[in-house]
């Protein structure tokens, strides 16, 4: 064997490798000081604005992928089993076709006005089935619209939601509607930083003077027509940002924003 052979192509080998690995510390480096010079810049900014946050921000290196949503075409036992007590409920009724499940109360559930929202959010909590992972989403006169959720984060999508809870005239629940869909975790997206996000929204003059971001977190966002009609619906991830403006009213719902967390560019505020 030539040894002295040999001994130059390790040599060569370990000075490529470290080559390599020098190039991959500056690069990581330049990373680095672009991340803590954006951040810095954005703290100046809010410091200037006076915008509070109030709140920790999510942490971007989380795994989160596109998901699909399909409907059931099949109610599932434990939920049919929920819902076997006849002196709560007086029928049931599944739709094959849109995952549906129509569910009629033996006798109207009563609201208290004053405290209406909690009454509501207790009855979905205790009769509805897996009643807790309901997100309130919009609600006209007579009807209220929840959202259902994948692994612990909200599906949120125009005229698509997962819950509506009906009233009666003298403001009683009577009757809800559930859509059974399963979820899966298709394509995994790069997930750009909520430092990112919220410079989008400054940019956007969504983050104005003095206003307190109050929550930040990740949910699931379709952007659905009023007229799309699909049993499988597909999501993106996003930032959600809950924003109190200074001289907003204590009993006024703060503003919210929806802000891409692949692209870190479109801003959508939540129907």
């Amino acid at each position: 064997m030539d040894w002295n052979k040999t001994k130059t192509i390790f040599i060569f080998t370990f000075l490529l490798l470290n080559g390599f690995l020098i190039a991959q510390l500056f690069n990581h480096m330049e990373n680095r000081e672009g991340d803590v010079e954006v951040e810095d810049n954005l703290e100046a900014q809010l410091d200037y604005q006076n915008i509070d946050i109030e709140t920790e921000l999510p942490n971007e290196e989380v795994a989160l992928s596109v998901v699909r949503s399909r409907t059931m075409e099949s109610l599932p036992e434990e939920a049919e089993n929920n819902y076997d007590d006849a002196d709560v409920f007086s029928d049931i009724e599944f739709d094959s076709e849109t995952g549906e499940l129509s569910v009629w109360l033996e006798e109207p559930y009563e609201i208290d006005e004053d405290d209406a929202w909690q009454e509501r959010r207790e009855f979905i909590d205790t009769y509805v089935y897996d009643g807790d992972s309901y997100r309130f989403a919009n609600r006209d006169e007579t009807e209220i619209n929840y959202y259902a959720n994948h692994e612990n984060r909200t599906l949120i999508a125009p005229r698509n939601t997962h819950l509506t809870v009906n009233e009666n005239e003298d403001g009683a629940i009577d009757s809800f509607t559930q859509q059974f869909v399963y979820t899966d975790n298709l394509a995994e997206q790069s997930i750009s930083s909520a430092v990112d996000a919220i410079d989008t929204l400054i940019e956007a003059n969504a983050l104005t003077t003095n206003s307190t971001v109050t929550n930040v977190e990740y949910v699931y966002y379709s952007a659905l027509s009023e007229e799309y009609v699909s049993n499988e619906v597909m999501y993106a991830p996003y930032y959600r940002f809950v924003v109190q403006e200074e001289f907003e009213n204590e009993n006024q719902r703060p503003d919210v924003y929806l802000v891409s967390a692949v692209e870190g560019e479109e801003t959508i505020r939540e129907p």
